[in-house]
């Protein structure tokens, strides 16, 4: 036996230097950043190409170059921006029917630049300056649908609604699939009590999106304010064939069913529910009193 403790060797030996533990970490970085810089290098070749399509009429060019960017990377908004504008463009070419059409002045980069100056603007508290921001931006494309969604955002802070709501139908003209903003305008479209638009809103976002349970829900409710009960219960039990603890759809549904003269059903769900949340206060006051108010009013 050798005399003197016996020591095991480390699994993991450590860097026999700084400058190796500074190397290490360097690669480590490089290796980390490298698939962003390749992302951002691939994105500003197809936007620069796009450009330079856009810039010299070449509309369908440039669609294709910023349609790959949104297949690639759906939720960066600069492409979708550059995108729309392009295809407003070669959709009056092709309006024209041949005929020479005079190219709107369009700073795509201005836009972009006012956007992204607008949205920390905003988010610093200052709604006047964003919202000139916004205008900016709008003014060198007005086919910017972000810049439209957030000029309407700080509408909304300011109290002025009936701007809110026609700068989000404006974002949704440009863009139709665009969710959040079809969302924020049927929620702009319920405090201003405009409910058939609202309805309307939440059955076009159902239309893009079956399982989209937030809208089943907001639906249900706005249908209940109608007195279209049958047609509520449907959407809240979507909500509850999702999650069976959607504690609100719940209290809707028992609801909807008192108002609707089902008075047993609605006693079936006050159970259940006090069976999932044994405290739930609603629940217990629709079993033990005529309680006919609805929970989320």
């Amino acid at each position: 036996m050798r005399d003197g403790p016996q020591t095991s060797r480390p699994l993991l030996r450590p860097p026999r230097s700084i400058a190796a533990g500074l190397l290490a970490l360097a690669l480590v970085c490089i290796a980390a950043a490298t698939p962003v810089a390749l992302w951002h290098l691939a994105n500003e070749r197809e936007l620069r190409a796009g450009e330079r399509c856009f810039y010299a009429r070449d509309y369908a060019a440039a669609v294709e170059h910023y349609q790959r960017i949104v297949a690639a990377y759906p939720a960066w908004w600069k492409g979708k921006t550059y995108l729309f504008a392009a295809q407003h463009e070669a959709q009056r070419v092709q309006d024209s029917g041949g005929q020479p059409v005079e190219p709107l002045a369009v700073d795509l980069r201005g836009s972009v630049g006012h956007t992204d100056r607008g949205y920390d603007t905003g988010h610093a508290g200052h709604p006047t300056q964003a919202i000139a921001e916004f205008q900016d931006a709008l003014r060198r494309n007005p086919w910017n649908d972000w810049a439209r969604e957030c000029l309407a955002y700080q509408y909304h802070l300011l109290g002025r609604e009936d701007d809110c709501i026609a700068e989000l139908q404006r974002t949704i003209g440009i863009a139709p699939r665009n969710g959040d903003a079809r969302f924020d305008l049927a929620l702009a479209l319920r405090d201003a009590g405009r409910i058939d638009e609202e309805i309307a809103q939440y059955r076009e976002l159902l239309r893009q999106n079956p399982v989209g349970t937030p809208y089943h829900y907001c639906l249900a409710c706005a249908l209940g304010k109608q007195a279209k009960y049958d047609e509520a219960e449907a959407h809240l039990e979507v909500c509850l064939a999702a999650n069976a603890n959607d504690f609100p759809a719940r209290e809707e549904l028992i609801w909807a069913f008192r108002q609707s003269g089902h008075p047993d059903a609605a006693a079936a769900q006050c159970r259940e529910l006090l069976r999932r949340n044994p405290k739930n206060a609603y629940a217990r006051a629709c079993l033990n009193t005529d309680r006919t108010m609805s929970p989320s009013r």
